[in-house]
């Protein structure tokens, strides 16, 4: 169209607020359209609307018009060029539905989560955790709906581009490199990052002081706590802004499992965003700010932690052994 339209340029939870008005339409285009930002509209980083306005091929500024309401469009008038949304939100799962070969295994699991932030994904074994996990990662692509990171659609993405955007997984089998020694794992996951806070070795061995007296040990012969310390490692040094971890207390003791909290905790305070999928919902809770339930390969509740407390209806029927 040469027309002056509304373009929604990102998928953001503002865009369902647009649907059903007259002239707007989802361009989703690869790559942000040029324009400069408005300083005073940048400053923001909540979800909100910025309006772009100019004519096509002119210079264009960015001006926030506040989060989408039924008015939308008289607001904008007639100069608008393109509305663009950003957000804070780091990983969002839309209505995704996986498969193993013909085992229907996922149907419509939707989540969001937002940066610096830990949400606990529950539920009994089989509920579909590590499938939801392994979907986000790109380990098996869904059929259907997108999962979006950092505002870019990655459904079907190759899992070695995701882990280069930024997703590191840790599966609950660990699967360590047997053969190789602890500093050998982590030097062959190693993400270059030119952060002064960015992850390596040494940043790893203070993490995990343990691992720097087993540096030479073959990970074959590690203990399931040093294994569970290794793969997590193993996951930093990639550099990411999301964690993926599945299960990280299953088999340990009490006193590894109690470390593990308090190191995930200095993980969320260092502004790492963490999806934990978790059998033991003690830990779990006392990790996360919010949760998801699934069971039988659907989400079936989704609230906070203080919400899921009080629910023992919720806790009793998809929770309870």
């Amino acid at each position: 169209s040469k027309t002056s339209e509304v373009f929604v340029v990102s998928g953001m939870p503002c865009l369902k607020n647009l649907r059903g008005f007259r002239g707007v339409r989802n361009a989703m285009p690869q790559k942000p359209p040029r324009f400069s930002w408005c300083p005073e509209c940048h400053a923001s980083k909540t979800s909100e609307v910025f309006v772009v306005s100019g004519i096509r091929g002119k210079s264009r500024t960015a001006h926030k018009i506040g989060p989408t309401k039924s008015n939308v469009l008289q607001k904008t008038g007639t100069r608008l060029f393109r509305i663009f949304i950003r957000g804070n939100e780091m990983l969002e799962v839309r209505e995704i539905h996986t498969y193993y070969d013909l085992s229907h295994i996922l149907f419509g699991v939707s989540l969001r989560i937002s940066k610096g932030e830990i949400v606990c994904l529950l539920g009994r074994n089989g509920a579909g955790k590590s499938t939801t996990m392994k979907s986000i990662m790109g380990l098996t692509p869904p059929r259907e709906g997108n999962i979006w990171f950092g505002g870019e659609d990655i459904t079907g993405r190759k899992p070695y581009l995701n882990a280069r955007q930024g997703i590191a997984y840790v599966p609950d089998d660990r699967r360590v490199f047997a053969d190789l020694t602890v500093g050998e794992n982590l030097e062959i996951s190693e993400r270059k990052s030119q952060e002064i806070s960015a992850w390596d070795k040494e940043k790893v061995y203070d993490f995990f002081p343990p691992l720097r007296n087993i540096d030479s040990r073959k990970a074959g012969f590690l203990s399931g706590g040093e294994q569970q310390m290794l793969t997590i490692g193993r996951a930093l040094m990639t550099n990411p802004e999301l964690l993926l971890l599945d299960e990280p207390t299953e088999g340990l003791a009490p006193l590894m499992v109690k470390m593990l909290e308090e190191q995930i905790i200095r993980l969320r305070d260092a502004g790492l965003t963490v999806l934990l999928a978790e059998q033991n919902q003690q830990v779990a809770l006392r990790l996360s700010s919010r949760a998801y339930v699934i069971d039988n390969g659907m989400i079936c509740y989704h609230g906070s932690i203080e919400e899921l407390n009080a629910d023992k209806e919720v806790r009793r029927k998809y929770l309870l052994i």
